[in-house]
């Protein structure tokens, strides 16, 4: 092969991966997530289905077209699905579906997915710091749109994709009325200000 034949090879190879790059940034971009934290107390040894959640985001952010989302802006939902842990049965379930937000007073409605939750911390804590510890289970990491663009997984808030909560993990799929489910082993699963979410704008 001639020299001049594989330096157009080489050319189109950097194009096509310089394309997938920018295709993935632009999914990325799309799908804008918000960090929040909850405002009351969602536990599953007395919520129901139906109960109102709301959050205040915990950072600046914008929508897929550029609008601003200042912090404390509201993130509001709904319980969806709820199961509490009880004797014969070892694990809880939390399903929460969010689809309003409420900027400078104004609310809109959203398609908000949970891709991620870990306890409130100014320290960067590294993926899977809760693994292996007490009753804590596996973490699993969801779709990866819930990195920042930075790519590292973590937004300096101490939350990285996943799951960083003892014991809880996060389903990687939406059930059937469209919303993530949380599932906490052998402990019920109770969500305040101390807890901090990823809320995937879809």
């Amino acid at each position: 092969m001639s020299r001049s034949v594989q330096y157009l090879c080489s050319i189109l190879a950097r194009a096509a991966f310089l394309c997938v790059v920018a295709i993935a940034a632009h999914a990325q971009s799309a799908h804008p997530v918000l960090v929040a934290k909850f405002t009351g107390v969602v536990n599953t040894k007395s919520a129901k289905a139906g109960d109102a959640v709301i959050a205040k985001t915990a950072k600046v952010a914008k929508t897929a077209d550029g609008k601003d989302i200042p912090k404390g802006s509201q993130v509001i939902g709904k319980v969806v699905a709820v199961e509490a842990k009880r004797p014969g049965h070892g694990d809880s379930l939390l399903a929460i579906k969010f689809d309003q937000l409420e900027v400078n007073g104004a609310r809109s409605p959203i398609e908000g997915q949970i891709v991620a939750i870990g306890p409130f911390t100014q320290s960067d804590l590294p993926d899977n710091s809760y693994l292996g510890i007490g009753h804590s289970t596996p973490v699993l990491v969801v779709d990866p749109v819930a990195s920042t663009l930075d790519g590292s997984g973590k937004d300096g808030l101490g939350i990285a994709a996943g799951s960083l909560l003892p014991g809880v993990t996060i389903a990687t799929h939406l059930n059937e009325a469209g919303a993530i489910e949380l599932k906490g082993y052998r402990r019920d699963i109770k969500l305040n200000s101390m807890v901090l979410i990823k809320v995937r704008l879809n």
